[in-house]
């Protein structure tokens, strides 16, 4: 990742600088300039001195929130190193002394920064492992480990309640209200809400771009996509996350001259304003804001409109969740929002019948060919005297059920199916794979691979590609294998039915999955059944493929945007 010329009229860092980056780790380097960029937009004129510690592989980051500000939150963790760094950030509007902390207390700021970064090794499987946990979390983590089935069982009761509150119609949010329940909470002569200024002379014509996290999900490589077009485009990519992870993509050559902002929670605030969003719009001309499953700019967006009436919001969604997750929090500010951007038929039937957003605000654009080029075909006839190959190619979640997975591979090998299975990705469910691959007896027939290992190589190896997720969009790898040549076999969630043929579906309860998963995997251990699966997926995609895809519409958009 090259580091954007945009900061260099943003901050100024002092001589120390140099010799402390030399100690750090690349990430750990692009996550403290991440955090000086932030302190500079939210502390204008002001010189503050850094101070990087070394946290534990159990810690996140810690870059943006109150506790940095206070020397008790890094007191044991060993210091790399301090240097100073001037904010060159000149504001159009009067800039406040004082800043609240979640509790609404008055923060005391010494211009002192105290930063938490990660060590090398540190990943999602590290932190949880650690994590102080209650009764009924270990129960589960019991239940997951040693009794799959009965937990998903269990699981499924209650994501069958959360689905139906989901499909009801959900109240729009009333950000007016809000800002007068503002005003009486707050006694002292504050204005709430307090908008952005104008915006400097010569300001960057920017788009601000909100993530989840920086790290390997669908979302996310769509994400990286659109930060791509903004920056062919002519337009600067401002990317900011706010969930907590390791974010080991920050140096990806995606990110080349975008400003990132990787936020920890709860940041310092003033009542109706926001301090970071309020510096973008005055130093940059923010042409426009695309939103990818990111709950901090949702709650934002108001704000944001009032700041800058008629700026164009995108949003992109991928996936209906239980309860409604991310397509829900975009229908309650749906005012706010121009364009809703949906991968599947059913997240666009869902707006428009169930949550009545206009059908002119709802666009589907899939994501067919966003991966094409990681998974061609190997052009490798498959040895047809080898065992059946299964890959479970995807992040390493609850989501995506890698213990159902497994559980299949038990049932096959009992059954006394011939295969060998590969599990490639990462996430903090790695160990419990490892451990589980021993104890069903597995390890001569499972390969586990991270994300190191191109997912094209897997899918060169792969006659299946076998899909145990709970729920889902319409999945990236589906897209990916079917351009394999590799047929897909899935758990009927979601959109995967726009995809997958009815009788390659399986039903997503484990216990009444297995009987109809052995028997297809029994008829796909025959080249032409599976030939017949690839062709009828190809021509579902195919069919898809007759929507301009998201990629080109996106173009289109942001295209607009730069004139």
């Amino acid at each position: 990742m090259v580091v954007p010329a945009a900061t260099q009229r943003l901050f100024e860092l002092d001589v120390a600088w140099d010799a402390v980056s030399a100690t750090l780790a690349e990430r750990q380097r692009h996550l403290a300039l991440s955090a000086v960029l932030f302190h500079a937009l939210t502390n204008p004129g002001r010189t503050l001195t850094y101070h990087l510690h070394l946290g534990g592989d159990h810690q996140y980051p810690r870059l943006t929130d109150e506790g940095t500000y206070r020397r008790s939150s890094v007191v044991d963790a060993p210091l790399l190193g301090t240097f100073t760094a001037r904010s060159l950030v000149e504001p159009t509007s009067e800039t406040l002394a004082q800043v609240f902390d979640s509790e609404g207390a008055l923060i005391r700021d010494t211009n002192e920064r105290y930063l938490l970064l990660p060590p090398s090794e540190a990943d999602d499987a590290s932190v949880r492992a650690k994590w102080k946990v209650g009764w009924d979390v270990r129960l589960y983590e019991y239940l997951e480990e040693h009794e799959p089935a009965l937990l998903d069982v269990i699981r499924n009761f209650f994501w069958g309640r959360y689905e139906r509150e989901r499909d009801r119609r959900h109240r729009r949010r009333d950000y007016q209200r809000e800002l007068a329940a503002m005003r009486r909470e707050y006694s002292m002569a504050l204005p709430i809400p307090r908008l952005a200024g104008g915006m400097v002379a010569d300001a960057p014509p920017a788009v601000i771009i909100g993530l989840h996290f920086l790290q390997a999900g669908g979302a996310e490589r769509w994400a990286l996509e659109t930060v791509r077009i903004v920056r062919e485009a002519g337009l600067l990519p401002i990317v900011i996350t706010d969930r907590e992870s390791q974010q080991p993509w920050i140096g990806r050559d995606d990110l080349d001259g975008a400003l990132v902002l990787c936020l920890s929670h709860p940041t310092t605030s003033h009542p109706g304003d926001d301090l970071l969003l309020r510096a973008i719009m005055e130093q940059f001309d923010v042409r426009g804001v695309l939103v990818h499953h990111c709950q901090w700019l949702y709650d934002r967006l108001a704000w944001l409109r009032l700041s800058r009436p008629g700026i164009p919001v995108v949003d992109s969604l991928h996936v209906l969740e239980f309860q409604g997750g991310f397509p829900r929090g975009a229908a309650v500010v749906d005012e706010d929002i121009t364009v809703h951007h949906v991968i599947s038929e059913q997240l666009r039937r869902w707006l428009v019948d169930t949550q009545r957003v206009p059908a002119d605000k709802v666009v589907l654009a899939p994501l067919t060919t966003l991966t094409l080029d990681e998974a061609r075909p190997s052009g490798d006839p498959r040895d047809p005297t080898k065992p059946l190959t299964l890959a479970f190619i995807g992040r390493k979640t609850r989501q995506k059920r890698p213990d159902v997975f497994l559980l299949l591979l038990r049932r096959a090998r009992r059954a006394g199916l011939e295969f060998r299975a590969i599990i490639h990705g990462d996430g903090e469910m790695d160990g419990l794979i490892r451990r589980t691959v021993h104890r069903y007896g597995l390890d001569d027939m499972v390969e586990i691979r991270s994300s190191e290992t191109p997912v094209g190589e897997t899918l060169g190896e792969a006659d299946l590609l076998v899909i145990t997720s709970s729920n889902e969009g319409i999945t990236l790898t589906t897209f990916e294998a079917v351009a394999a040549g590799v047929p897909v076999i899935s758990t009927d969630v979601g959109a995967q039915a726009e995809v997958i043929p009815s009788d390659a579906l399986l039903p997503r309860l484990a216990a009444t999955m297995m009987s109809p998963a052995l028997d297809l995997l029994r008829k796909l251990s025959d080249a032409g059944a599976r030939e017949n699966l690839l062709a009828r997926e190809r021509a579902a995609v195919a069919e898809l493929a007759t929507y301009e895809t998201a990629s080109e519409w996106m173009k289109g958009v942001v295209a607009q945007w730069a004139k």
